[in-house]
């Protein structure tokens, strides 16, 4: 019983290494930030996340541009100033990404902040 019990752990790592996290997906973490990853129709994937550090009501987005996020091959990333929570990220055309965030507070006002890709790069841009 001892020997199944130390390999239990042996196992249950081996079965979770197999199950690839799906992209276009927030990805939930323990802090509650906002993390999510979209593929890019030309190939590649942009991470669109808030600072782990910083308090939900206010603070930063990033937006990282990978060639392949699986094996780590960045391309380059932008970060601005939000004020509110993110609430989504998606993809409106292949090359502009619309992340929307939700203020704090009994107003609950949405902004949206537009990201055009292209060129191997990142930029604030209009709708």
């Amino acid at each position: 019983m001892n020997k199944f019990m130390s390999l239990l752990p042996l196992l249950f790592v081996s079965a979770c290494s197999q199950t690839p996290v799906p992209c276009d997906v927030p990805t939930p973490n323990h802090s509650g930030y906002f993390n999510q990853a979209l593929n890019l129709p030309q190939g590649g994937q942009v991470v669109v996340e808030e600072g782990a550090l910083e308090p939900r009501s206010i603070g930063s987005i990033t937006v990282l541009l990978y060639r392949d996020l699986e094996v780590g091959d960045f391309v380059s990333g932008l970060s601005f100033a939000r004020d509110g929570f993110i609430t989504s990220a998606e993809l409106v055309s292949p090359q502009q990404l619309k992340i929307t965030t939700t203020s704090a507070g009994s107003g609950s006002y949405q902004q949206d902040y537009w990201v055009c890709v292209g060129g191997g790069r990142l930029q604030l841009c209009k709708s």
